[in-house]
């Protein structure tokens, strides 16, 4: 590829901030020299007919791909990464709620590192106390149930290199895919590396995943369920919850199996005292 760069934007019914989003973008074109891929991700809105427009005004660096249904926000991103021309790739949001320039922040301290095993990536700030509250727990429980340590998870953007995307194979086609990013990462060694980013008011439209309270807990059902899913598919992991677990239990039952068999074998045929038979069992054990 002729660019430095993918950035890859799921976008679902954002067709009010499609515009404002990409005239912010173009103000760093050409100083950067990279590829915007606008993945509709079965927008029911006007967002096809806006996106064509920007297609063609900006036609030196965006790229539409249309996906008719949609299926999940990681379908959308994994789908829009597949058709990625650069081998360092990023992906955001396309809601505002993360500035376009951070996007270009991660790309300076990606040249910058110079390394290729490393995935750089937005640490949010300026939340509210309820966000932050809910995000702190979430990577807690992912954290416990993965074997990794996770912090702000679906902070954006998220960049890393194409060998990296290659690497995922079994990917989520929900809003886990973050989560599932974040582990693959970890998994194979990659390095951290955070930044800060600012987390703004969203402009237009509503949150796709906690518009209601309803909604929110939901979500956050799905999300724990696609993580329990992401987990047991992993089993074989050493740091995994399932694989621990399991390990204790087999232990745990081949233990009390060694301990009453030799306490029954001393005591009922070898006619040792009950009480020495059972501490036997237990040694054994």
């Amino acid at each position: 590829s002729n660019k430095d760069f993918s950035i890859v934007l799921p976008c679902y019914n954002e067709s009010k901030n499609l515009p404002i989003l990409v005239e912010n973008i173009a103000k760093f074109w050409p100083k950067y020299n990279f590829e915007l891929i606008l993945v509709n991700n079965g927008s029911i809105d006007n967002s096809a007919e806006v996106l064509a427009k920007l297609e063609q005004k900006f036609s030196e660096f965006i790229k539409v791909i249309t996906i008719e249904k949609n299926i999940g926000y990681g379908h959308g991103i994994y789908t829009g990464l597949s058709h990625a021309d650069s081998e360092i790739l990023a992906y955001s949001h396309a809601d505002i709620q993360t500035p376009p320039e951070d996007i270009f922040k991660a790309f300076d301290i990606f040249k910058e590192k110079n390394d290729k095993n490393i995935l750089v990536k937005g640490l949010r700030q300026n939340r509210r106390q309820e966000e932050m509250f809910l995000t702190n727990w979430l990577a807690k429980i992912v954290s416990f149930i993965l074997g990794y340590k996770f912090e702000d998870i679906n902070g954006q953007p998220k960049m890393f290199t194409k060998n990296f995307f290659n690497e995922l194979k079994d990917y989520p086609k929900d809003f886990s895919f973050d989560v599932y990013i974040m582990y693959m990462a970890k998994r194979l060694g990659y390095k951290l590396e955070t930044f800060p980013v600012d987390f703004g008011v969203r402009i237009h439209g509503e949150s796709k995943w906690a518009n209601t309270i309803f909604s929110k807990y939901k979500t956050i059902f799905k999300y724990l369920f696609s993580i329990n899913k992401l987990a047991l598919k992993n089993h074989q992991d050493e740091k995994n919850f399932y694989y621990q677990a399991s390990r204790f239990l087999v232990t745990g039952i081949f233990t009390n199996i060694v301990n009453y068999l030799t306490f029954f074998i001393f005591y009922k045929f070898v006619g040792i005292y009950y009480i020495i038979a059972s501490a036997l069992g237990f040694i054994a054990g």
